[in-house]
């Protein structure tokens, strides 16, 4: 259900190093920029409806209504992507669902859009808090 690359878990757990943070990392919808809404991770604790999964001792949690409208979740982290189309860096975290659905009329004109799209009642259901 839910797959962490090992450069993933090194890019957080330096980052948690560095922070001096303790906390579960969270997988959520985020709003979108020119692709529409994303996958992003943060720190967070976790809440009784969700699905957790360890990492090397990192505690990974997500909403099990997510989770199933998503799929496998994969998360990576690139140090440069070719994909980009943005003109932002396009290197970091990169996490993607299995299932990709409500693409925004940008994703679906050009194709590249990797990220998983929901509509804004389920943004605002899932908003981390």
């Amino acid at each position: 259900m839910l797959n962490v690359t090992e450069k993933a878990v090194e890019a957080i757990r330096e980052h948690m190093l560095q922070q001096e943070m303790s906390s579960s990392i969270r997988i959520s919808v985020m709003h979108g920029s020119c692709s529409g809404p994303n996958l992003r991770i943060s720190a967070d604790q976790a809440r009784e409806d969700d699905h957790i999964a360890v990492y090397q001792d990192i505690q990974f949690i997500i909403n099990r209504k997510l989770l199933t409208e998503c799929g496998a979740i994969q998360v990576d982290f690139v140090e440069e992507s070719t994909k980009c189309i943005c003109s932002g860096g396009c290197g970091g975290f990169c996490i993607s669902g299995e299932k990709k659905f409500l693409f925004t009329d940008r994703c679906n004109k050009i194709g590249l859009c990797n990220s998983v799209c929901k509509c804004e009642a389920f943004l605002s259901e899932n908003e981390p808090g």
